[in-house]
């Protein structure tokens, strides 16, 4: 792996804060170099053959500028990078006792594949209310993962067996930029790593909560039928004219932004049984994602279907 990519990799977890200095470097030693940021930490092998903690900043924007072969050196406390008639002089933490993580737990084989495209699903449906940490990520157990943002609640079959735990959207959104499939996952009570080829690895906290029920919420009966993709059409035309409370009403076949035809603006359905009022950025999270939906069950939970998909939508207890 060429130095540029081991970095890029790494960035991921490195500390945007200065509170703990050696968060924001790298440590490179025995030819891997890892980052960590207090919650999250990746790494992977390195073509240098050097221990040092560089700051991570400006070694990426050093190695960015070398267009000819890249020579390193460490002198008195600092990274020196050279390329061709570049230069560039990295400072580096002294102190060798840094709280940089390695990988701990029990091992678990898992199917990657599957992982990776349950999480481009579910990612789009994790709360961003830190009041509730435990919806500020994705659910994973049995076979299954979940995600609610406390207006939708999805699960999404994997279909093999997965550890059970909570990973943060940080974590979430580091695993899809990846995007490689891992392959195993180190399991212990408050982290979890997810392995990938060529000894790269990614290592996370977890979410200490407990999750709601949502065998509950989603074992409902219901009456699907097919998503009219025009919904998602009028969502987009009406958008502008929203308040901020981003409610949607429909009512006589109309899709409008407010609870009337005379005023804000209106989009036509055709379809006289649709009623309720919802979030519209919610309803929208729903495009290309649920291909069925129950929207008579309104005010309660609407249930709704997709590949390997079962979620509800909750309409919004508003006077029409």
């Amino acid at each position: 792996m060429k130095i540029i990519d081991a970095l890029k990799f790494t960035q991921g977890a490195v500390s945007k804060k200065e509170f703990i200095p050696a968060l924001t470097h790298f440590r490179i030693e025995g030819g891997h170099i890892r980052s960590f940021n207090g919650t999250l930490a990746l790494s992977c092998p390195i073509a240098i053959d050097l221990d040092c903690i560089p700051k991570a900043e400006p070694l990426i924007k050093a190695i960015e500028q070398c267009d000819e072969t890249v020579t390193l050196s460490l002198t008195k406390g600092r990274l020196n990078v050279k390329s061709g008639k570049f230069k560039a002089s990295i400072p580096c933490f002294t102190e060798d006792d840094t709280p940089h993580v390695y990988p701990t737990g029990t091992e678990m084989q898992i199917d990657g594949e599957a992982l990776i495209k349950g999480l481009k699903v579910c990612a789009p449906f994790m709360a961003d209310d830190a009041s509730q940490a435990w919806a500020m990520g994705v659910c994973l157990g049995n076979q299954s993962m979940y995600a609610t943002n406390n207006i939708a609640a999805v699960e999404y079959w994997v279909g093999s067996t997965m550890p059970h735990c909570i990973i943060p959207k940080p974590c979430v959104s580091e695993l899809l930029r990846i995007h490689d499939a891992p392959y195993k996952v180190q399991v212990e009570r408050t982290s979890i790593t997810f392995h990938y080829e060529g000894e790269r690895w990614l290592r996370t906290q977890v979410i200490d909560a407990d999750y709601p029920d949502f065998d509950t919420l989603l074992n409902v009966e219901s009456n699907q039928k097919p998503i009219d993709e025009k919904i998602f059409e009028g969502l987009v035309k009406i958008k502008p004219f929203l308040d901020k409370m981003a409610h949607v009403y429909f009512f006589n076949g109309l899709m409008s932004s407010v609870s009337n035809t005379y005023e804000g603006a209106n989009y036509e359905l055709g379809d006289d049984t649709m009623e309720g009022i919802y979030h519209h950025g919610t309803l929208l999270k729903l495009k290309g994602v649920a291909h069925t939906i129950d929207f008579s069950k309104y005010p309660k939970p609407c249930p709704f279907f997709g590949e390997r998909l079962r979620g509800v939508i909750v309409g919004m207890l508003e006077a029409i």
